[in-house]
């Protein structure tokens, strides 16, 4: 009998923590997905930052500083799409988690209804 209790303990209580166990799931991998998205854009900024630097130390005479300052709306609009790519991103991601966060609230709720009925 007092296996029968743990038995039924043990059921009701893996249908009620399953669903917070799979958001903490989800909330890992969304954290990671994140992380490697910023590292990313780091990455790239930085890159973008140093060439920029090493662009204009290189400038020693009038013509150089006209072709660097020449360059730079099109570095602008490079920088101004990545952003947009790296605002799409994270978009994508945040309505990505919402969409599978609201799945597994629906699942553990129809679990519980189930169970009650």
């Amino acid at each position: 009998m007092t296996g029968k209790i743990f038995g039924l303990y043990r059921e009701q209580t893996d249908r009620f923590l399953n669903p917070a166990r799979e958001f903490n799931k989800l909330a890992v991998a969304q954290f990671e997905k994140l992380a490697q998205l910023q590292l990313g854009s780091l990455q790239e900024y930085t890159e973008l930052g140093l060439a920029q630097i090493k662009s204009a130390s290189a400038v020693r005479e009038v013509s150089d500083v006209q072709d660097h300052l020449s360059r730079q709306n099109e570095i602008l609009k490079s920088v101004g799409e990545k952003f947009a790519a790296d605002a799409r991103a994270m978009f994508d991601l945040s309505r990505n988690f919402g969409e599978e966060a609201q799945q597994i609230a629906r699942e553990g709720v129809a679990a519980v209804r189930t169970h009650n009925t």
